[in-house]
């Protein structure tokens, strides 16, 4: 008689587990069940829950990646937050995230022209230095070869533009490519995000 129960509770359970997109845990499930009118103990639900292999979202607290430190001058937004340009290679923001893979963790470099919000170029390391940055501004240059004349702003993450070292190769790429265009500005991006 037990077993038919947790049986037929258990489907239930899966049910409501599924609904959720698999994010309910036990203290959700319960509070469902409950609430539909079923009788059912907080424990029997966590019991059936842990043998069928079923479990919430958990959440992960997040690490502070960015620190501002006082007195130390953050650089100036150059484009006004204004992202959105009038036409093609006039504005490029790039960021860096962090990516957790089996072997380690990645980091991503990545250029994005804000007229079409599209990847222009990207780099992919195991390490944190300038040439990240570089990487991928160079690709971006590359794909898109724009011209001649003060056209693009390359924007750089707000952690990068501190770095004398960084800013000194994103300068120096920029001008090899550029001879007779003004020289590029950084400003930091507009947002820092894990999603590229």
């Amino acid at each position: 008689m037990r077993e038919r129960s947790d049986r037929a509770l258990l489907e239930r359970v899966r049910q409501l587990h599924a609904a959720s997109r698999r994010t309910y845990g036990s203290p959700r499930i319960y509070r469902d069940l409950r609430a539909d009118g079923v009788a059912v103990g907080r424990k029997r639900v966590e019991r059936l829950m842990r043998q069928d292999g079923l479990s919430g979202a958990v959440k992960h607290r997040r690490g502070q990646t960015t620190i501002r430190v006082p007195g130390v001058r953050v650089a100036d937004d150059l484009v006004k937050r204004d992202f959105q340009p009038p036409a093609p290679n006039q504005l490029w923001v790039a960021d860096i995230t962090y990516l957790r893979t089996w072997q380690g963790w990645l980091y991503l470099a990545v250029v994005v022209d804000c007229y079409s919000r599209r990847v222009v170029g990207w780099a992919l390391e195991d390490n944190l230095r300038a040439e990240l940055v570089v990487d991928a501004l160079e690709q971006a240059l590359q794909r898109r070869r724009p011209g001649r004349g003060p056209s693009t702003i390359p924007t750089k993450a707000r952690n990068m533009s501190r770095s004398p070292s960084a800013a000194a190769a994103v300068k120096q790429a920029s001008s090899n490519r550029w001879a007779a265009a003004e020289a590029p500005t950084t400003t930091p991006s507009a947002n820092r995000s894990s999603r590229p």
